[in-house]
């Protein structure tokens, strides 16, 4: 568009010559100077016209952009919303399990406001008592068992014959006491082990929850820039 506006500038100056040329000079003057407003006018109207159409054009074109991008935005941010809650309803329903795990263990304790640090401590601490009482509970128990029951017996015919019937009961309270301890030697096994898998469950339940955290503030902060272009494509080419 360009190119033909300066072609046509061009012939209108040499038809303004060739007619100064034939008419003479105050006559060629007169059509030259009126030669030159007009082509002056003409063609400042022909680039203002060639450039409104190029910027209207632009624009146009940018503003369908910024819709078609705008709508393709809201419709990954409708899915992404729809998918993030699918997604945190399904965890809230597999977290149950987590739930009542927690609430068991939050049973022994009675700040329940620790942090997840300062709860694993805890926990380790309360284990490693359990752990510091079975083995002295084991002790115990082999201590006790080393004991020859035949050697309570002799003592006991010993004291039997010296008429102390008192000490009847000594051999079968020995038996009840090994009986006593090896029952908490079972029980505290199994709490044991139940804490053990307990911890491996809590862990598992805080790192999908750390997960899910990051993921939700990544998304979080992906929406917000979106949020913003958003903004800008639907106000700024409306």
């Amino acid at each position: 568009m360009m190119k033909k506006i300066i072609v046509y500038v061009f012939l209108l100056s040499i038809a303004s010559m060739f007619i100064s040329g034939i008419l003479g000079y105050y006559t060629a003057m007169k059509v030259s100077l009126l030669t030159t407003l007009f082509t002056g006018f003409t063609g400042f109207y022909l680039i203002c016209r060639h450039s409104y159409r190029v910027t209207s054009q632009a624009t146009k074109r940018l503003k369908n952009e910024g819709m078609k991008a705008y709508s393709s935005i809201n419709l990954f941010y409708q899915l992404e919303k729809l998918r993030i809650y699918q997604g945190a309803e399904q965890f809230s329903a597999t977290g149950k399990k987590s739930k009542i795990l927690l609430r068991l263990i939050k049973n022994r304790f009675a700040n329940h406001s620790l942090t997840h640090v300062r709860f694993r401590q805890e926990v380790n601490a309360y284990v490693r008592q359990i752990t510091q009482n079975l083995e002295q509970v084991v002790f115990n128990k082999e201590s006790l068992s080393q004991i020859n029951p035949k050697i309570w017996q002799g003592q006991i015919r010993q004291l039997q014959l010296a008429g102390v019937s008192q000490h009847h009961t000594t051999l079968q309270e020995l038996q009840q006491q090994l009986n006593s301890y090896e029952t908490l030697t079972t029980q505290c096994q199994q709490l044991l082990s139940e804490n053990n898998q307990l911890l491996a469950e809590m862990d598992k339940a805080i790192l999908a929850m750390n997960q899910k955290s990051y993921q939700l503030r990544m998304n979080s902060q992906q929406h917000l820039l979106i949020g913003e272009d958003a903004f800008i494509n639907k106000y700024l080419f409306q």
